[in-house]
């Protein structure tokens, strides 16, 4: 039987600014099921990044239901989203979000390390999931020492080290050229088989989107059109 990782229902966004409103979603629904890749596309503005915050919990919707590994997120106080968050789910962003005056294994193994695990634990892993995305040479360099494809692995080696159900990327290749944004999709399908992890991916790249299983069209807020890869 198909296990839903993600079901949300009629999800509004409005933000206010002084007397002026802006409806980011339009009622939206959205259902993934575990072990899926679905990559969300559309213009800028569309409300696709809206949209992977609100199912993440990182904001919190206007109307409607997001449901999580069968958890109402609107039914959870700010720390049980938070420590869910740690726990259950990794974020991949465009921009990497390392710490720039940390070694990349140091960044890795920051997540282990808020959520308690003894430092050798930590590190041990973290070095183990650096080798698996092939960054063993460079665990010990700062960010801005790395290229943006060893960034980038970086940043998806931190996503992964708690081993999350679910990934949320948010133009995971957006600031890489062509060859490298296919090897990060290379190495992101690849963990995904060994895994069963879940992603939920936010890209303008066609070429990325037809990498998932599942590619939603957004437009002024809603889904438009989808098509099916695999």
């Amino acid at each position: 039987m198909t296990e839903i990782m993600v079901e949300a229902t009629d999800m509004h966004k409005t933000y206010k600014t002084g007397t002026v409103e802006v409806k980011a979603l339009r009622g939206v629904d959205f259902t993934v099921n575990k072990g899926d890749m679905i990559a969300i596309m559309g213009p800028s503005g569309c409300g696709k990044t809206t949209m992977l915050n609100c199912l993440s919990g990182l904001d919190e919707l206007t109307e409607g239901t997001v449901i999580i590994e069968g958890k109402n997120l609107a039914e959870m106080s700010d720390n049980d989203k938070t420590e869910h968050r740690a726990k259950r789910m990794g974020f991949i962003f465009q921009f990497y979000n390392l710490l720039p005056v940390l070694s990349a294994v140091e960044n890795v193994e920051m997540p282990l390390l808020v959520s308690g695990t003894p430092a050798k634990e930590a590190r041990e892993t973290a070095i183990e999931i650096m080798k698996t995305v092939g960054l063993e040479k460079v665990m010990d360099s700062k960010p801005g020492a790395l290229s943006g494809g060893e960034r980038q692995r970086t940043t998806i080696a931190r996503a992964l080290i708690a081993k999350p159900a679910i990934i949320w990327g948010d133009e995971l290749t957006g600031d890489l050229d062509d060859e490298t944004a296919n090897g990060i999709m290379d190495l992101v399908a690849r963990l995904r088989d060994e895994t069963q992890a879940t992603f939920v991916i936010v890209t303008h790249n066609l070429e990325i989107g037809k990498r998932a299983d599942k590619i939603l069209y957004m437009r002024s807020g809603r889904f438009v059109k989808e098509e099916i890869n695999k």
